[in-house]
């Protein structure tokens, strides 16, 4: 198999994944393999560098990769109630109430928790 046939294969995986996940899963699913899955796709992106022994595609995909990952961990909140995936249009500050129920979220309901 080609690198590029892998790769896109890898990201078609990780993109239907990632969508199942935010359309059937529960909150607590959510919080359970949210993460993982990003991490698998920051790791895919990173690997694809290294595979083309790109050293400054390396280091920027690397910086870029983890400043998504970060970013969005910290604005990103999961309502506990119904399960709505809750983000800032504006990124900062992450939202305090759910935008589909109006439960109140703290930082407790992030997607790393």
């Amino acid at each position: 198999m080609r690198f590029g046939t892998a790769f896109i294969a890898i990201w078609a995986a990780l993109a239907i994944i990632t969508g199942l996940l935010h359309i059937f899963a529960s909150p607590k699913t959510r919080r359970i393999f949210g993460p993982p899955v990003q991490i698998v796709a920051g790791v895919a992106l990173v690997g694809a560098a290294v595979f083309l022994d790109q050293s400054r595609t390396l280091v920027a995909f690397a910086v870029f990769g983890a400043a998504i990952l970060v970013l969005s961990a910290i604005a990103v909140r999961i309502c506990t109630v119904c399960g709505t995936t809750n983000r800032n249009p504006y990124f900062f500050p992450a939202p305090k109430f759910c935008q589909k129920c109006g439960h109140a979220l703290d930082a407790r309901d992030t997607a790393r928790s």
